[in-house]
């Protein structure tokens, strides 16, 4: 991310009448990584999804970790705010109805604690007799909240989301280098709660994240262990997402780039895997 100044001149090289700041939101695969901006403060973790069939209550946790694995606290409908590390749940979505965001979780970066090593999204459906299988376009982004205009930087959308109760869709990890990366998880799990779920989140944040990156040239991708997931289908090929948001801004052309940030770009400066992004 540090490098979009160095971008922004390119851009205009090419595009004179590019805006000076660019705005780069970047889509996300499974087992992708993004390292966000340093000086990142407050930032938005959006979570949605769109119900097939009738009214469903999903509920959206943050289970924070520390080093060892271990549950410190945990940010849900029934504890919306940790004061201690600046992360606020922004309230219950009983139906999952309406456009955008569902639920929100607000992460001041800056006042989170020394011993929070993680920041794992878990999501749960809540109703009964009720799984995954029902639930349509899940999705996760992060939103940058910094100044007047908040500004989308990536966001993971997920093709298919499993036929059980729980889902790990994302989790926030400290980086080498004094920063935090966005991981792109997509793990099916176990129960209407996180609390049932609290296990497979643990074994989760001890998984490499670029293990789950399904490899092009092959057929399949197996992972095995506590969560019993079923071979799922590769996909070798990146697809850029539609430009973000620009507050109202316009005259500008939407230029779509392959990602040289996300550390599973299949850019050859970088490690493989597949990613996009729209610049705007």
């Amino acid at each position: 991310m540090d490098i979009l100044p160095t971008l922004s001149t390119v851009i205009r090289g090419f595009v004179p009448g590019a805006p000076q700041r660019q705005k780069v939101a970047f889509a996300m695969e499974k087992g992708g990584i993004l390292d966000l901006p340093k000086d990142m403060g407050l930032m938005v973790v959006g979570l949605g999804w769109d119900v097939d069939d009738g009214e469903c209550d999903l509920d959206v946790s943050a289970v924070l970790l520390d080093k060892q694995g271990q549950e410190l606290e945990t940010v849900f409908f029934g504890r919306l705010e940790s004061q201690e590390h600046g992360v606020t749940h922004t309230g219950d979505n009983l139906t999952g109805e309406g456009d955008g965001d569902d639920e929100q979780i607000l992460v001041s970066l800056d006042r989170v604690g020394p011993q929070v090593d993680q920041i794992v999204f878990v999501v749960n459906v809540y109703t009964p007799n009720t799984t995954f299988a029902k639930v349509a376009n899940p999705f996760c982004r992060v939103v940058d909240q910094a100044g007047s205009c908040p500004s989308e930087l990536c966001r993971y959308s997920l093709r298919e989301a499993g036929s059980e109760q729980g889902l790990i869709i994302a989790r926030l990890a400290r980086e080498p280098g004094d920063r935090w990366g966005f991981h792109a998880l997509g793990l099916p799990c176990r129960g209407r709660t996180y609390k049932d779920s609290l296990s497979q989140v643990k074994a989760a944040a001890a998984l490499s994240t670029s293990s789950l990156v399904v490899r092009q040239n092959s057929s399949c991708s197996q992972l095995d262990g506590p969560f019993g997931l079923a071979s799922q289908r590769a996909s070798t090929a990146w697809a850029p997402r539609l430009p973000a948001r620009s507050c109202g801004s316009s005259g500008s052309d939407s230029i779509v780039l392959p990602s040289p940030w996300d550390r599973t770009c299949s850019s050859p400066a970088v490690k493989g895997g597949q990613c996009g992004c729209s610049v705007m």
